[in-house]
């Protein structure tokens, strides 16, 4: 969240930034400062912060966008050994993904569609403005491809 607030500052009027999600009430509180300092000082695009969502509210928000963003810290160990799944859930709703270089989803099946950024403020909004955008239906379709490639793999090692 962090890292998304930083970059809301080098993005265009035109785009709006929504941050969703649930913390520990002192973090949640410093961000939410954090977001309407950012708005207020007139400086890059909006930030919405929606706090933690229904999981229909959540579906309909993320129908609503198109791009999702995984600005995750590249220096924790732990982000070598876990694969992010909100990229899975941008995808199935239709988002064009803009992410750190994270090791698991560059050596992942989904590298090839996602937008990839150094973990600087200014880089990832260079990253989002110039991010090629595919259509929501194309970008559901790699997500069922993907499905049906491992539902066949998996067949031909049970079988």
């Amino acid at each position: 969240a962090e890292l998304a607030i930083e970059t809301a500052k080098y993005l265009p009027k035109n785009y709006r930034l929504h941050i969703c999600g649930a913390g520990v009430a002192a973090y949640v509180e410093k961000l939410v400062q954090k977001i309407q300092s950012h708005n207020q000082s007139g400086k890059g695009c909006e930030i919405v912060y929606h706090g933690q969502l229904s999981e229909s509210d959540l579906d309909a928000l993320a129908l609503s966008c198109d791009i999702g963003l995984n600005l995750q810290d590249i220096h924790n160990p732990f982000e070598a050994v876990s694969f992010p799944s909100k990229i899975t859930f941008y995808f199935q709703h239709g988002l064009n993904v803009v992410s750190t270089k994270m090791t698991s989803v560059l050596g992942s099946t989904l590298a090839e569609f996602v937008e990839f950024g150094e973990d600087s403020a200014e880089e990832m909004a260079q990253r989002i403005i110039g991010a090629r955008l595919r259509d929501k239906a194309t970008n559901m379709r790699i997500m069922k491809d993907l499905d049906q490639e491992y539902r066949r793999n998996l067949k031909c090692l049970v079988d």
